[in-house]
């Protein structure tokens, strides 16, 4: 992940935007770059009610992208994107969001390039970084050192000092980094900062549920659908 890793941000006329993404084009052309996106529609949900228990389920067809040679049981990845609502309200909140949908070229502290560039910060928002996963005493502790009220960096130094009182505050109520932002309405976060506090967006992994014989050409994955009064 990037967490606590600097980054730097680099703007990126359009017109070379186009000439950099017609560069990609062509090297996935040649099998040098092998990236592919689908989207997962979902198909039905299926509620299941047994006894005192109500269970929802998801049943979500993939079409595989390649010939594959796959059985029920095995686990096919998933990469999710983070909600465009919470994207939006992160975007608010970072210093510098009006470069919410302009180029970017990202690079860490070593020179690397975390992302695949140039993209716009709502693409790495919502494509690359973990905006919705649990919030760490580390995050809790770069929004303390960025936090102009007394009293709210008081709570977050607490925090992200107290397990008990992280897990009793945020943990267990589901809050993520853009709620606790939204409440810590003094901590001030440049978009820099916001990326290398944020970890990696990773895939998920899934059971396929279906079967080769039956169907060759589509991949199914059911997964349980869990609501909560925490979410975003």
């Amino acid at each position: 992940g990037l967490e606590g890793v600097a980054v730097c941000l680099t703007p990126v006329p359009d017109i070379e935007c186009r000439w950099l993404h017609a560069e990609n084009y062509i090297a996935r052309a040649l099998g040098r770059v092998c990236i592919s996106t689908l989207t997962v529609p979902r198909t039905h949900t299926h509620t299941h009610t047994h006894t005192s228990t109500h269970t929802d389920t998801l049943h979500n067809k993939v079409p595989p992208l390649l010939p594959l040679v796959w059985e029920t049981g095995d686990h096919v990845a998933v990469h999710a994107r983070n909600s465009a609502n919470l994207v939006r309200r992160l975007l608010a909140r970072v210093a510098g969001a009006g470069l919410g949908d302009k180029w970017l070229i990202v690079k860490d502290d070593i020179g690397l390039l975390p992302f695949p560039c140039p993209s716009t910060l709502s693409q790495i928002l919502s494509q690359y970084v973990d905006v919705n996963g649990p919030v760490t005493a580390a995050i809790l502790h770069v929004m303390a050192c960025h936090c102009g009220d007394v009293t709210q960096k008081m709570h977050l130094q607490h925090m992200a000092r107290n397990k008990q009182a992280l897990k009793q505050r945020v943990t267990s109520c589901f809050q993520n980094v853009v709620h606790l932002l939204e409440e810590f309405d003094s901590v001030s976060l440049s978009v820099e900062a916001a990326l290398g506090l944020l970890p990696r967006l990773r895939p998920r992994y899934y059971s396929i549920s279906s079967s080769s014989s039956a169907t060759p050409n589509t991949i199914s994955i059911t997964s349980l659908l869990v609501s909560t009064s925490g979410g975003a």
